[in-house]
């Protein structure tokens, strides 16, 4: 069997980086950009304009779907990764929205 899809079958529950999440307050200027900002083109920067308003309900989704996982998991860490994960796709999030 594959290692990877081995792995994936396998629950896990423990968080398998040394790294700390570090919450970044994103603050986005959009005052220097045209309208037309994907070369010139106005369909194609309205198209991605507005696929960026959806995925901002894919991100607090993925909040939801963090905090809800909690109960499940019973290494700290992970559980530590996962709010702060969380809190920074909220942040993430709220910059799409003026």
């Amino acid at each position: 069997m594959n290692q990877h899809i081995k792995s994936i079958q396998e629950p896990h529950s423990v968080s398998s980086s040394d790294c700390e999440i570090k919450l970044r307050n994103i603050i986005l200027d959009w005052s220097d950009v045209p309208l037309s900002w994907i070369y010139n083109d106005r369909f194609s920067s309205n198209a991605m304009n507005a696929l960026s308003y959806f995925l901002v309900d894919a991100e607090f989704s993925m909040c939801r779907l963090c905090h809800e996982s909690i109960p499940y998991i019973k290494d700290e860490k992970l559980i530590d990764d996962l709010k702060n994960f969380a809190k920074q796709e909220v942040l993430h999030a709220r910059a799409h929205q003026f």
